[in-house]
């Protein structure tokens, strides 16, 4: 994603309605080029997206219309569109990794209950009774440090998972 980003604000120069006619008559003329495959792959990929934010089974107009909502158009402004992939991209790594979490706790603990005892769990140190979400917030932060025994691990600099997304959706980091 972070390469389609990168190519969608380096190569294609125009959004908006001009890009929508360019688009069209390239279509219409069967003369597709590089820009057009970009387009069309950005399309490919929201139209995936929208399709797993829809609700199970048939799907109104409506249904599809709020679906779409916060997906910029495949012709829009071409920074807006790499601002939103690389966005995005950063969403799915922050989720990579909580899924990360979730597999070493749940194949250390056996579910997402409080840590049963002080165990090293995908390389963090957690001691007995931490809190799954407590480790979470560590382990996305990189902390690899073992805390001191009996003692709560110090606070992680990184927020949970929420409210780094919607700092990458605000544009922060």
């Amino acid at each position: 994603m972070r390469d389609l980003a990168k190519r969608y604000s380096t190569e294609i120069t125009s959004g908006g309605a001009r890009a929508s006619i360019g688009e069209f008559f390239a279509r219409a003329t069967r003369r597709t080029d590089a820009i057009s495959d970009l387009r069309s792959e950005y399309a490919r990929l929201r139209n995936t997206q929208v399709l797993k934010n829809l609700p199970p089974g048939p799907a109104s107009d409506k249904d599809i219309a709020f679906a779409e909502k916060g997906f910029p158009n495949e012709n829009a402004n071409p920074q807006q569109v790499a601002s939103f992939l690389t966005g995005f991209a950063k969403i799915r790594e922050l989720e990579a990794k909580q899924n990360e979490a979730r597999a070493a706790w749940t194949s250390t603990f056996r579910g997402l209950g409080n840590a049963t005892s002080a165990a090293n769990v995908g390389g963090v140190q957690v001691r007995a009774g931490e809190k799954f979400n407590d480790f979470v917030k560590r382990y996305q932060s990189g902390e690899t440090t073992a805390a001191p025994a009996g003692r709560a691990p110090a606070a992680a600099p990184a927020a949970d998972i929420r409210a780094q997304a919607d700092a990458i959706l605000r544009g922060g980091k």
